[in-house]
């Protein structure tokens, strides 16, 4: 009955066809896109100043290791919790390359204060391997308003 449906209907065949083509094609394995990973990349230390000025931008550098050839840095993840800030190194892991030696990746974080007060930044530093806990470098940091008034 189909078939007889088809023969006497050829234009559904060209609207049918196209659509078996594009389903088959694409259960092929020949993608594209390689595998991918988000990783969350430990930092081993952190430079950044004990007081800074209210408005004021200021560089903070944040240094860790990342593999080369497999791993590529995306991002500085952060959570705000008041004037807690948690920040993680995220970074693009291809499964499908062999990773290099462990290479210093340096980074440059802007930090804008709109509050006077301590602040706290906790830098994700990794995991402890045995109790599969987070680990953090924790810095503090005091805001002052900035001296408006001249020095003589």
């Amino acid at each position: 009955m189909l078939k007889y449906y088809f023969t006497k209907n050829k234009s559904l065949w060209g609207l049918f066809l196209p659509i078996i083509l594009i389903g088959l094609y694409s259960c092929t394995d020949d993608d594209f896109v390689k595998d991918f990973n988000y990783v969350s990349i430990p930092i081993n230390s952190v430079d950044i100043p004990d007081t800074i000025f209210l408005d004021q931008k200021t560089t903070f550098t944040a240094h860790s290791l990342i593999k080369q050839g497999c791993q590529v840095y995306l991002t500085m993840d952060y959570v705000t919790f008041g004037k807690q800030i948690i920040s993680t190194a995220k970074a693009i892991e291809h499964e499908d390359q062999d990773c290099g030696e462990l290479t210093d990746l340096t980074l440059n974080i802007d930090f804008t204060p709109n509050n006077i007060g301590s602040y706290t930044f906790l830098f994700w530093a990794g995991e402890n391997p045995t109790t599969e806990v987070d680990k953090y470098i924790t810095k503090e940091i005091f805001v002052k308003a900035k001296n408006t008034q001249a020095v003589e």
